[in-house]
């Protein structure tokens, strides 16, 4: 039986390369490009709120190293705001459909759209577990654009980066 996802949405996780070099202050290089795949496995148009992913935490990134979780930093670039959704932030995606896109990890900092971040330190050489995580806890009724939208939270499946001593990559 194929995987139905979340409430139909089923978020695959993807990266460019699978070895990284690490430097002694808790960079990676070259950067790790990611990409993410929304796909819909149900049988109806599902709607995806894609405004605010970092400013709302909405779409975020779990590293893990030695079955311990790494934290991350936020950084915002500017201040929160309540910025509502808008046609061009709304998706709809066709039963069998999907929404790709890629963002990069350069060095430590995962970037999203609306000048938000995460930051992790890679603080020793070896393997890291990452999924992506997507999230969106409710619709806004006042919202004539979230009506509809996808509400839940979908874990992609996990990707793992192999990070050697600086050189030996």
């Amino acid at each position: 039986m194929p995987d139905e996802g979340v409430h139909g949405l089923k978020l695959v996780l993807a990266g460019d390369r699978s070895e990284a070099a690490w430097t002694p202050h808790g960079y990676i290089h070259p950067e790790l490009r990611l990409g993410f795949s929304f796909e819909n496995r149900g049988d109806r148009p599902l709607k995806l709120d894609l405004n605010q992913l970092a400013e709302k935490g909405r779409l975020r990134l779990d590293l893990s190293f030695d079955g311990e979780r790494i934290e991350s930093t936020p950084r915002m670039d500017r201040i929160p705001s309540a910025v509502p959704a808008t046609a061009e932030r709304v998706r709809t995606i066709d039963p069998g459909g999907s929404l790709e896109w890629t963002r990069d990890m350069y060095g430590h900092v995962f970037t999203l759209p609306e000048f938000g971040a995460q930051v992790f330190l890679f603080e020793k050489p070896g393997t890291y577990r990452i999924r992506a995580i997507y999230t969106k806890e409710r619709v806004n009724p006042q919202n004539a654009f979230e009506a509809g939208c996808w509400v839940g939270s979908v874990v992609s499946n996990e990707i793992t980066l192999e990070v050697s001593p600086d050189g030996g990559w």
